[in-house]
């Protein structure tokens, strides 16, 4: 881990998953230039997913969750939800 953490923004505009991966990122501290080295990803998709664009490969964000301790797995919705959608 570097030296120094700089604070992580949580985009408002971004897909729901972006904006967990860098809510917990933010929790647990990692920055983008440590993300991107963990999880083989440039730093500069990172930005991009924050304000730019939304991921375009499952495997890029995938490798992200899982240096946080998390899987992307697919759940069937509720009937509830799916009414509301």
């Amino acid at each position: 881990m570097r030296q120094r953490y700089t604070s992580v923004t949580i985009p408002e505009k971004a897909h729901p998953l972006v904006k967990r991966l860098f809510s917990e990122m933010r929790h647990q501290r990692i920055g983008v230039m440590d993300m991107a080295d963990r999880a083989g990803v440039s730093a500069g998709s990172l930005n991009n997913w924050r304000s730019r664009m939304t991921p375009k490969g499952i495997p890029g964000l995938e490798a992200c969750f899982n240096v946080l301790g998390y899987t992307l797995k697919p759940v069937k919705r509720k009937e509830a939800e799916i009414d509301n959608v």
